[in-house]
């Protein structure tokens, strides 16, 4: 009898154990809707390279959703609302390479415009096959009705930097667009060009006296970009300080900011007239860029005096940003 209960009190922690041991992970995951607090947040994304897709196995995994292992799954979900960050989803698709063209293009014939729209923004960043992609970007342009879609195009040719006869033509028509997304990415566009656009000349200097003052703004700068030095543009310039718009002023500024050092002596002007903006916000970027560009003005009445004058502005940056002008001088 005491043999008996003694290999029972000995047994009894066993079973115990291996009671425990019968509640698997699998058993705690399958616990129901709204079990855990973890189940709510977004799940963490696993990329997978294109390159070891084949060794990738099914996975029930609910806390670490994969992207999906095949090209034309990636694709379609161009477009489409995903947990999937978009800039994963493209740097996926690249990672393809040369087999990601032919879905892609296909994609531009798409009935969802959001799909056009995606396909079109990705491949303009496949540079090494720009001749590839070109041919069907012109071809879009041409018959796409949505105005978005037509101006992503323009600016992916930008993007894929091939100048080419059929590229330039394009740009040409792009700039008489009834869109006038499609004519400020055209005038953008041909900035990004530089020297290569200088043909192009005539055509930008009209399109600163184009019904959207964003058009104008850009065609000056690339004007700028291209030439260096353009008294119609610095002058347009100067009269786009006048805006109504504060955000639009802005960015008066911001184009500045982006231009050559060697443009400093032709944006100068609109400069010092933002930098007595009504808007102090204004101000203070003009100031500031004044500030940037003083190197490369010259010491001169011209220079000195509106500068001064600036330095006694009610702001304190606005005044740090002059004084700091006057010192940097040539």
């Amino acid at each position: 009898m005491t043999r008996h209960l003694l290999f029972s009190l000995v047994l009894l922690p066993v079973l115990v154990h291996v009671g425990a041991c019968d509640k698997s992970p699998e058993s705690k995951e399958k616990s129901g809707p709204g079990a855990g607090a973890t189940m709510a947040m977004e799940p963490p994304i696993r990329m997978i390279p294109p390159g070891k897709k084949q060794q990738v196995v099914s996975s029930n995994n609910l806390t670490s959703p994969a992207l999906p292992t095949e090209l034309s799954e990636l694709v379609a979900m161009l477009g489409q609302p995903s947990m999937i960050p978009v800039r994963t989803l493209y740097d996926t698709i690249k990672g393809y390479g040369r087999q990601a063209l032919e879905p892609l293009l296909e994609a531009l014939g798409d009935a969802n415009h959001h799909v056009r729209l995606a396909a079109v923004k990705l491949l303009g960043e496949f540079k090494e096959f720009a001749r590839e992609i070109a041919p069907h970007l012109i071809a879009l342009i041409e018959k796409e009705p949505v105005i978005q879609i037509r101006s992503m195009a323009v600016d992916a040719l930008a993007r894929l930097e091939l100048f080419s006869e059929e590229v330039q033509q394009t740009f040409l028509k792009a700039l008489d667009d009834s869109g006038w997304l499609v004519r400020w990415e055209a005038v953008r566009g041909l900035g990004s060009f530089g020297e290569k656009a200088r043909s192009f000349v005539p055509h930008l200097e009209g399109k600163l006296a184009d019904a959207n003052n964003w058009v104008q703004l850009y065609s000056a700068a690339a004007l700028l970009r291209i030439l260096g030095t353009s008294e119609k543009a610095a002058a347009q310039l100067e009269a786009l300080t006048l805006d109504a718009d504060v955000r639009f002023r802005l960015n008066v500024v911001a184009q500045i900011e982006l231009l050559p050092p060697s443009t400093c002596p032709q944006t100068a002007p609109a400069l010092f007239k933002l930098a007595v903006d009504p808007d102090v916000k204004v101000r203070r970027v003009a100031a500031k860029a004044l500030s940037t560009c003083a190197p490369g003005l010259p010491r001169v009445p011209a220079i000195e005096e509106p500068l001064k004058r600036i330095e006694q502005d009610a702001d304190h940056s606005v005044r740090a940003h002059a004084t700091e002008a006057l010192g940097k001088l040539k």
